[in-house]
């Protein structure tokens, strides 16, 4: 199965197969133990996010600018203000959605610099 996204800021199809078959995100119950882990500044928790994260975050970046490096960029920048933020986390919404603001919001500032 193959999606193909068409961005109005690209102007040309972008495989975002790749996002859907490796993404593997996991239940917020099964995450609980790896964001308190964070929020205690475990570097393994926050390495295992960070892998489980990554290239859904790099898509949802992606939709907000074109060039892959700036993206890049961007979802390390996200990702620092995550582990850094994370102890404001409550566990009251979703966890990746919480994430997804701060990815948006990062990607928003990087575009208006």
């Amino acid at each position: 199965m193959q999606i193909i996204w068409i961005s109005t800021t690209l102007r040309q199809p972008t495989d975002f197969t790749y996002v859907i078959k490796t993404a593997f995100i996991m239940h917020e119950a099964e995450l609980r133990p790896y964001i308190e882990a964070c929020q205690l500044g475990e570097r393994r928790a926050q390495r295992f996010i960070f892998e489980r994260y990554y290239r859904l975050m790099f898509g949802v970046c992606l939709r907000y600018m074109s060039d892959q490096d700036s993206v890049q960029d961007v979802v390390q920048e996200g990702f620092l203000k995550v582990f850094n933020n994370i102890g404001g986390y409550t566990f009251k919404g979703s966890f990746e959605g919480w994430m997804r603001r701060i990815m948006v919001n990062t990607a928003i500032d990087a575009i208006r610099r």
